[in-house]
């Protein structure tokens, strides 16, 4: 006779974990996610043509309510959300640019150019709410 293996214990589904993850096909390839720490539910993302190398960007926001796009004239390597302002993000582009994006705006509202070569990455610092760190 064979040795019956016991049935797994079904899981019990999480009450603090609501989110239903929809995929969704970017028309060209993701750089970064980052999860907003100020909504449940909501992130931000970026894709850039020919992998980075060349040509334009697309930041995303997605809400429960839906998605927006923001189209940037260069690659967008990162993203990083605002600790002070919960309905922003900054972004690291390829020609050297900080970008500033706020949800419900179809461009960006600020540039700051901080580098002559691109940028790679960006964080908002979680002690000092106004300070960001680039590379």
């Amino acid at each position: 006779p064979k040795p019956q293996t016991p049935n797994p214990k079904p899981q019990t589904p999480n009450p603090l974990i609501k989110m239903e993850i929809k995929a969704q096909k970017l028309p060209m390839p993701g750089m970064a996610v980052k999860f907003s720490p100020h909504a449940p539910g909501t992130m931000a993302y970026c894709a850039s043509e020919n992998f980075g190398i060349v040509g334009n960007s697309l930041v995303f926001l997605s809400t429960p309510q839906g998605v927006m796009q923001v189209q940037l004239p260069n690659s967008c390597f990162d993203v990083a959300w605002s600790e002070a302002l919960p309905d922003t993000l900054f972004t690291a582009s390829g020609d050297g640019y900080l970008r500033i994006v706020k949800a419900g705006t179809p461009q960006p509202i600020g540039q700051v150019q901080v580098s002559t070569k691109e940028l790679s990455t960006v964080e908002g610092s979680h002690v000092q709410p106004v300070r960001l760190s680039f590379s």
